[in-house]
């Protein structure tokens, strides 16, 4: 799942998904989601745990446990911030 966190720049999300699915990742959905400072990779699951440890160290993006807020049918959530809008 991709979800834009920008706080209203568009096509974020779409960009960041884009680029995902080059790199082979599978994506279930674009959405709008909470505003961060920093793209960041949650994980769901353990398998998801391992997946967005090593796609947040590739590019230096901050990593963690997925908050209640977002969707547990997803092994990872790749959050955009303002930092990979462009």
């Amino acid at each position: 799942q991709v979800l834009n966190g920008t706080g209203g720049i568009e096509g974020a999300a779409e960009m960041m998904a884009n680029r995902l699915t080059r790199l082979g990742y599978e994506i279930y959905a674009i959405n709008t989601g909470l505003t961060i400072d920093s793209t960041t990779v949650y994980w769901t699951t353990d398998p998801g745990k391992e997946a967005a440890i090593s796609l947040a160290a590739h590019f230096g993006w901050d990593v963690g446990v997925a908050p209640p807020s977002l969707s547990q049918e997803v092994d990872i959530a790749v959050v955009v911030g303002p930092d990979e809008s462009g």
